[in-house]
């Protein structure tokens, strides 16, 4: 059985010190291996002079003390966050498992950003990847080999760096890029999650834990571990259109009702 997700305010969260420790926790860790503070400067981020370089902080302020989600040297290289956090799992998802997306027709490689698939047909698709496309459809994917993956199953995938299952702080992309080189750092190749933003309106009115019913995405980090896909569904038009299943139920049971 899942643990509980915390149902307090973000200020009360217990923020898991693997991955999210403090400006000064931070601040002392580099400096054992990059030397003395030569000089500290904040104005949006924190910037860091060491002795032998300088590092650029990210925070969120969290009951009143600064948490650092991201460092970078002065050479973009990432050194932080030091690691995944404690209560994720490592899964093994085997050659010919089952994938969705949406996508369209003539989509190519996926290029340096993760690729993200769902693990069931049902996932609210529309808004995720139908942005720019006049034409395209749901298709079905097979893993060509084994994949080991991150499985981020115990929170939604916002509430890893500062949002809850209501909001997130700053841009996807940022929380995306961190994720993969965490995952990278462990010999993964994507990570499966819960985005709070796509879940159908009946998930969304629960806590994590009790929402049995949730969708989860699977990033990957190369369109070359799935095969082309297999159309299951055309769509046409500016935006593609999708209708929650559990809709048609309910419509159903309206027209007995009415007749």
């Amino acid at each position: 059985m899942e643990e509980k997700e915390p149902t307090g305010p973000i200020d009360e969260y217990e923020w898991d010190s693997q991955y999210f420790y403090t400006l000064d926790e931070v601040v002392a860790k580099l400096s054992r291996k990059h030397g003395e503070v030569k000089g500290m400067y904040s104005s949006g981020v924190t910037v860091v002079l060491f002795a032998d370089r300088g590092f650029t902080l990210y925070t969120h302020k969290i009951d009143g003390k600064k948490r650092v989600y991201w460092v970078i040297d002065d050479n973009n290289n990432v050194e932080y966050p030091i690691g995944l956090p404690s209560d994720t799992t490592i899964l093994t998802l085997r050659a010919g498992t089952t994938l969705y997306r949406m996508r369209d027709e003539g989509e190519g490689p996926n290029g340096l950003r993760p690729r993200f698939y769902a693990e069931r047909s049902t996932f609210k698709f529309a808004g995720v990847a139908s942005k720019g496309y006049n034409s395209g459809g749901l298709y079905e994917y097979k893993l060509l080999q084994d994949v080991r993956i991150i499985n981020f199953n115990k929170r939604w995938r916002s509430r890893l760096w500062g949002g809850d299952q209501h909001n997130f702080t700053g841009e996807y992309a940022t929380y995306e890029h961190i994720i993969k080189h965490l995952c990278e750092k462990n010999g993964a190749l994507g990570w499966r999650a819960c985005v709070w933003k796509d879940q159908h309106t009946e998930v969304k009115k629960k806590k994590f834990s009790e929402a049995y019913e949730k969708e989860f995405e699977v990033a990957l980090f190369s369109s070359e571990i799935v095969d082309t896909g297999k159309l299951i569904k055309a769509y046409s038009g500016p935006r593609w259109k999708f209708k929650d299943p559990m809709l048609k139920v309910i419509d159903r049971m309206i027209i007995k009702l009415r007749f």
